[in-house]
């Protein structure tokens, strides 16, 4: 008699342990469930958090430009909100350009950039482009703005509003406002 009561008692023991264990799986399996069945998708996509944002890309197996962020914010309209941006612009010729702002839009579809807040363009020669809202389009590889900028040079120093930089050939259009200053030994430059 004592060895049935000894596996009665082992049998209700174990039977006591699989039924918490069963009940615990179970309500925490429904109540995950339930979370993520009442939200819908784009509230997931809009609370998503990311720490940084690091993009490449590359010409080959040369880096053609890349952008980092320290801080990075997804949005439901697919695209990624920067804090101070710094994206760098490599040209053929090793040269680089380096574009840093306050705030910046990565769009995830085409990659377009926007720079927001105090942007800064400086190139290796010494070149300092500034302006208050700045776009850099990745497939042309060309820098652009509709606002007031000005841009300082070792020899010259120009101003206007509305820019399209090409990095690749140096090319530059003003669309209008256009001022040019050169200091001195202006008869160098011709």
């Amino acid at each position: 008699m004592k060895q049935y009561l000894k596996y009665l008692f082992l049998i209700s023991s174990g039977a006591v342990i699989a039924i918490v264990a069963w009940k615990l799986y179970n309500h925490g399996t429904r109540e995950l469930n339930g979370s993520l069945s009442s939200r819908s998708p784009d509230a997931t996509v809009s609370r998503l958090q990311l720490t940084g944002l690091h993009l490449v890309q590359y010409d080959g197996d040369q880096v053609r430009w890349q952008m980092n962020a320290a801080q990075a914010s997804h949005q439901a309209d697919d695209s990624i909100i920067v804090r101070h941006p710094d994206l760098t612009i490599r040209r053929a010729h090793d040269d680089e350009f380096s574009v840093a702002a306050c705030d910046g839009r990565v769009e995830q579809a085409t990659r377009a950039m926007s720079f927001m807040g105090a942007v800064h363009v400086s190139d290796e020669r010494g070149n300092l482009l500034l302006t208050d809202q700045l776009s850099f389009d990745p497939e042309r590889n060309m820098l652009h703005t509709q606002s007031h900028f000005v841009l300082e040079g070792s020899k010259v120093r120009l101003s206007g509003v509305g820019l399209q930089l090409n990095p690749d050939n140096r090319s530059m259009s003003v669309l209008k406002q256009v001022r040019m200053v050169v200091p001195k030994g202006w008869k160098n430059l011709v």
